[in-house]
């Protein structure tokens, strides 16, 4: 039942069954090991200790963050452009940062299960005003059924618990404030644990007065998803063309959106239109004036990473969060830059640091 194309069938069945193979499993082996000596149910007995352990642990932690299973928050999930979800939570006293996920448990919907969902926005400056985002795709089980709720009656709302933020990466901002050039790589949804990263260089500010290029590639496979964070990406490009002071500069942000099932380009914000063949590579992460595109076809992401870090001059950081395909390519694309700076033929690149986070 753990096999990849079972669990996905139905996470919620097999959750269910796996904790209920874990206990038989436990009780059988006791049975197994019934009169066999040399201390065979001390080790049985030392294991079972260290697990329970670890649930008594886990329980306490979601029982204080929950403060006694009392604290309840109202979710609202709404239908959005091409089939996506939107679960927003009003979250008042609530306070997370960029990259950050948050464990949720829908209290009328598979109660016993929680699930981890990526933030996709940051906190309002008034922690009294704090709304937190989440944005899904539906597929089995619980998200399943929200989208159903939400086509049926779109305004209903959802108790539920939240446990933590927990960050995935720690220091991931840190990280990208210490760098000369960004480049930040998302496909799908995996843009709501990359857009957080890009408001907090771009909007909020940071800890450095570093200046920095930041160049984003998103893929999707349909244009409508990019309404799914347009308003936040507009937002990103107008701090960034305002020249507002931050604590560090920006000096130039470029986003290119590639949606895979179409062949056309269209520049955003100029009445040119072109086919993908006409399109070339960005050269790096400096080359082009900043803006927004929207480019038909699949990148080429091995291309993109290859010609920002030639072009790219001191520390350079990349971040990925998408499918496995995806990020393994960008392992292997910063693995050869790495090695170009080890043997002094990476020109001006002095550094590549790498961050990803995958989502299945």
């Amino acid at each position: 039942m753990s096999l990849g194309p079972i669990r996905r069938l139905s996470h919620e069945t097999f959750y269910v069954l796996h904790m209920v193979n874990v206990l038989l499993f436990i009780l059988f082996m006791y049975y197994h090991c019934l009169g066999e000596g040399l201390g065979s149910w001390g080790y049985l007995d030392s294991a079972v200790a260290v697990l329970g352990l670890a649930v008594v642990h886990r329980f306490g932690v979601v029982a204080y963050n929950t403060r006694g299973f009392t604290r309840v928050w109202r979710a609202w999930v709404e239908p959005c452009e091409d089939g996506a979800l939107l679960v927003r939570i009003p979250a008042r006293g609530f306070n997370w940062s960029a990259g950050d996920h948050v464990y949720i448990r829908f209290l009328t919907v598979y109660a016993w299960q929680t699930h981890p969902f990526t933030v996709m926005n940051l906190p309002h400056p008034d922690p009294d005003q704090s709304e937190l985002h989440i944005l899904l795709r539906p597929r089995t089980g619980l998200t399943a059924r929200l989208a159903k709720h939400a086509a049926l009656r779109p305004l209903l709302s959802f108790p539920v618990h939240l446990d933590g933020p927990y960050a995935a990466t720690s220091n991931v901002l840190t990280t990208l404030a210490g760098s000369d050039e960004v480049l930040l790589v998302a496909g799908g949804t995996g843009m709501s644990y990359v857009l957080p990263l890009l408001s907090a260089l771009a909007v909020r500010g940071g800890v450095s007065r570093r200046e920095h290029k930041i160049k984003l590639v998103w893929v999707v496979p349909r244009r409508a998803c990019i309404a799914w964070y347009r308003t936040e990406l507009d937002t990103a490009l107008a701090a960034v063309a305002a020249g507002k002071e931050l604590s560090y500069s920006v000096s130039h942000l470029s986003i290119s959106v590639h949606v895979t099932c179409e062949e056309t380009v269209t520049e955003i914000g100029t009445p040119r239109s072109v086919s993908s063949k006409e399109k070339g590579e960005d050269a790096g992460l400096g080359t082009q004036a900043g803006g927004l595109e929207v480019v038909g076809g699949r990148p080429d992401v091995s291309k993109i990473v290859a010609r920002a870090a030639e072009a790219a001059a001191g520390r350079m950081a990349v971040v990925g969060c998408g499918p496995v395909g995806l990020l393994h390519t960008l392992r292997n694309e910063v693995a050869r830059a790495q090695v170009s700076i080890a043997k002094g033929r990476a020109g001006a690149l002095e550094e590549v640091c790498y961050v990803e986070e995958l989502f299945e």
